[in-house]
């Protein structure tokens, strides 16, 4: 089987075999689980889920006690028919306490399949969920605070609880802010709106904080950094900060709302820490959340751009105008017209006061994308 990433296996089979598991932190092994997780698609090919899979391998090679790795291995090698040693892994994540086994994750599975979802198309919303995060200040001295990430969080969560705009219930609004956003906090939230939401719900997700890429050259955010992320090394980084991967499995394999929307911003100006850049969204992610029915992502700034805060404005450039495209439709406007009005206001904004450029980027379900945020429950 020829593999994409070579050199990457080649390197880490070589660690692997120095050093067959890191008990402290397996940081390294949850990157490769990542990794393999960052290409499920609905319909992978037999060689995309062979190459996935000896991503995989090492990651129980590096790491045997991660669970969650066998578990999701044994899930490959039976979508590949290898039955008798898919039953072997699944063992294997028992014996390791596999989380991930206890849930019945299946990242192969989308929440809001395409076939059966047209009931949306003419069902009332019945309730509305959200979650809203934003960091400023980090447990680490070696992160770079951010200046108006909580202030960005604060405003769009009232702006979701105002009655006559966003119309949420008050405690159908999770607000994690600075030391309110830990790791577990933050898995605990996204759990928290699979759970609740149901299929005739909407849900809306926010998040401000610093984006990592696993390498220094690139612009593709994998991470995000939570309060208590520690990054005074790379294995350090991949266990403590929360995987991209895991809040598009979260929306497209778990969250049954067959309306979701989610805005990122996790590119901001500057470096997040010594010898980590922040990061834009990868395309990868964004096609991966939009798979199936009523899913829409919208990004701050395309990759290789930061997103600009303003200290006059008391926030970044992105929710500003969210926040005020939302306030002048009293939430009536759809997704994708707010968007519009994204792509020109902040690119026009951005470049007459800071003299760069930022441009928002979207993806969309083929259906059922056409969200309004501000629709009363009930109608």
């Amino acid at each position: 089987m020829r593999l994409k990433y070579p050199r990457l296996l080649i390197v880490t089979a070589a660690l692997a075999a120095a050093s067959p598991c890191r008990g402290e932190s397996c940081g390294a092994a949850h990157d490769l689980m990542n990794r393999a997780l960052e290409r499920v698609r609905a319909h992978n090919t037999d060689k995309e889920l062979g190459d996935s899979l000896e991503l995989l391998k090492l990651a129980v090679q590096e790491c045997t006690e991660l669970g969650d790795a066998w578990y999701y291995r044994s899930l490959f090698e039976n979508r590949l028919h290898l039955d008798r040693i898919a039953a072997r892994s699944l063992h294997q994540a028992e014996l390791a306490g596999s989380d991930a086994m206890q849930q019945k994750l299946d990242p192969f599975t989308l929440a809001t399949p395409v076939e059966g979802a047209q009931v949306a198309l003419t069902s009332k919303v019945r309730q509305k969920w959200a979650l809203v995060v934003g960091i400023d200040d980090f447990e680490s001295k070696g992160i770079q605070p951010l200046s108006v990430a909580t202030s960005d969080a604060d405003s769009f969560a009232e702006l979701l609880r105002n009655p006559a705009i966003g119309k949420f219930p008050r405690d159908h609004v999770r607000e994690l802010k600075d030391k309110q956003a830990t790791l577990v906090d933050l898995r605990k939230s996204l759990n928290w709106l699979a759970e609740s939401a149901k299929p005739d719900d909407l849900v809306v997700i926010f998040v401000s904080s610093h984006g990592s890429a696993r390498e220094a050259d690139t612009a593709n955010v994998n991470y995000i950094l939570a309060y208590d992320t520690n990054t005074s090394t790379r294995d350090d980084l991949y266990a403590t900060a929360l995987p991209m991967v895991e809040v598009s499995n979260v929306i497209r394999s778990r969250v049954r709302a067959l309306r979701a929307v989610v805005f990122l911003d996790t590119c901001h100006s500057g470096a997040a820490a010594d010898g980590l850049k922040d990061a834009s969204v990868s395309t990868g992610a964004l096609d991966q959340i939009r798979e199936g029915f009523g899913r829409v992502v919208i990004s701050s700034s395309t990759a290789n751009q930061a997103s600009q805060e303003s200290e006059q404005l008391g926030h970044g450039y992105f929710t500003y105008n969210l926040l005020r495209a939302l306030s002048q439709s009293k939430g009536m406007q759809p997704v994708r017209e707010l968007f519009d009005y994204l792509k020109t206001q902040v690119p026009a904004q951005v470049m007459a006061e800071k003299q760069a450029r930022q441009t928002p980027v979207i993806a969309m379900s083929d259906r059922g994308a056409d969200i309004v945020i501000g629709v009363e429950s009930g109608s």
